[in-house]
């Protein structure tokens, strides 16, 4: 025997009271049931309720209501609904989700009042107040989560509205700071330096908006109403009355909101709108020699003088006067040599670099390809400043050098590196001297028999080469001058 559901009005006893809904037999399904109830509550049935859900039979008769059914059904086959906008919304296993929302224009107290009042729901959805009424917390699915933050955001957009708040639209220019988020190397590391859009941005923003439950005992209501910290949402921002828009060709941006929002962007520009000190850092990669021949050592003014040559290079600091004037001594005398020397401008806690690098190429052969691989050998100076309140500099210095050793055709390129890194504090007028690393310079000369050694093949006979090794201590020498 077919089902039926039967819609009877109770006419006999009151106009004005609702239908009541029968279900009979032992072959209504979950769909059908809800159908009923939704034309009942004069609502559009909204199902995502999963087929087999849809298809589970009512094995009892029921009657009354369709608000009373609904709830009772929804309880047996553990199905979520809620009532919005002339809606029946229904849905199963859905993940379940936590939010916070605290309005801007309007009590806690009083959205509480007008969510409930339109929004009608199953017991394991709900809207709630805590810390005293300061904040809203909207639990149960996506679906109700995100239309019980829509009709929210609505009423509170109405207030501010209603209050006859305006709306300004303002352009801010930035000297300095860059309105947009630059990727920047800062004391060795790659730092994600956000501009001023963003910082403004968040800051309006932020005030009362959606953020994740923290606090451990909203964590624990979250356990009672079926709700994990695992499964825990961050519902996407939606525009709102506030606006940054950032104008890159200029340097500035256009903000858009009430007179508070607009003082505090204001606000927010001119403290982060800074002129930075610029530092020049003078840098030299320079050779002294360690051995004591004829060519290239101490004379004998430098041995009679009682001064010893790492009496002048070793110490970590020096007076720069001071040292240039030594520097310049040895220079003449022999016993230096300069490898490289420069001069870096850069703005203070934004990392420079100066160096030059040598590439190898090697082909690689497989059973199913042949790639060509580059191997590159670097020789450079890295160094970022920061200047201190006293006027001092605190300074990092990364100094690389690498090498291809000799090789034959047929192996691989190996790089040999020395490295020094190091986090140092210079005075003003001072010059800090780094390093040591032991190197080896090989001079060839070739000498022969005039006119004889010139013959082809036999001239060969009469030639004589020598290989002369010197041997080095190359150090980095680091100072600063500050231009405002």
């Amino acid at each position: 025997m077919k089902r039926k559901v039967l819609m009877i009005a109770s006419l006999l006893f009151s106009p004005i009271l609702s239908a009541d809904i029968i279900l009979k037999n032992s072959d209504t399904t979950v769909n059908q049931a809800l159908e009923a109830i939704a034309e009942d509550m004069n609502l559009k049935l909204v199902n995502h309720l999963d087929k087999e859900s849809n298809n589970e039979v009512i094995t009892q008769d029921l009657s009354g209501k369709g608000s009373i059914i609904l709830n009772k059904i929804s309880s047996v086959f553990d199905f979520d609904w809620y009532e919005y906008g002339g809606t029946l919304t229904v849905e199963s296993n859905s993940k379940y989700s936590n939010m916070v929302f605290k309005p801007r224009n309007m009590s806690v107290a009083t959205l509480f009042k007008e969510l409930n009042r339109t929004f009608k729901m199953s017991k394991d959805l709900g809207i709630m107040t805590r810390n005293n009424n300061r904040v809203l917390i909207f639990s149960g699915t996506s679906r109700f989560n995100k239309d019980v933050k829509y009709y929210a955001n609505v009423l509170d957009e109405s207030e501010f509205f209603d209050n006859q708040n305006n709306l300004e639209l303002a352009r801010i220019d930035f000297s300095y700071y860059s309105v947009m988020d630059r990727d920047l190397n800062s004391f060795g590391s790659d730092v994600m330096i956000p501009g001023a859009a963003t910082l403004i941005d968040d800051a309006i923003q932020n005030i009362g908006r959606f953020q994740n439950v923290t606090d451990g005992d909203q964590i624990l209501e979250t356990y009672r109403l079926k709700l994990t910290q695992e499964n825990k949402q961050e519902l996407e921002e939606e525009e709102t009355t506030s606006k940054v828009f950032p104008l890159p060709e200029s340097n500035a941006l256009l903000v858009r909101g009430n007179p508070q929002e607009i003082r505090l962007a204001r606000r927010i520009a001119s403290l982060i709108d800074e002129r930075k000190s610029q530092i020049i850092f003078s840098l030299r990669v320079y050779d002294v020699a360690t051995d004591r021949t004829q060519e290239f050592g101490v004379d004998s003014d430098w041995i009679n003088s009682g001064i010893g040559i790492y009496d002048i290079v070793v110490p970590p600091f020096e007076n720069t006067t001071e040292y240039l004037k030594n520097f310049n001594a040895l220079y003449i005398n022999g016993l230096a040599r300069s490898v490289y020397s420069t001069n870096i401008l850069s703005l203070e806690n934004l990392g420079s670099h100066f160096g030059k690098s040598d590439t190898a190429s090697v082909r690689l052969v497989s059973e199913n390809e042949t790639k060509l691989e580059k191997i590159v050998a670097e020789n450079g100076l890295y160094i970022t400043g920061r200047i201190l309140p006293s006027g001092d500099v605190r300074a990092s210095v990364n100094y690389l050098e690498e090498a291809f050793d000799e090789r034959t055709n047929s192996t691989l390129p190996n790089v040999s590196s020395q490295e020094i890194k190091s986090e140092v504090i210079i005075k003003n007028g001072q010059t800090v001297i780094l390093g040591g690393f032991e190197t080896t310079s090989t001079t060839s000369t070739e000498t022969g028999v005039p006119i004889i050694s010139s013959i082809p093949l036999i001239g060969e006979l009469f030639k004589n080469k020598v290989d002369q090794k010197r041997y080095y201590k190359r150090y980095i020498s680091v100072s600063y001058e500050v231009v405002k």
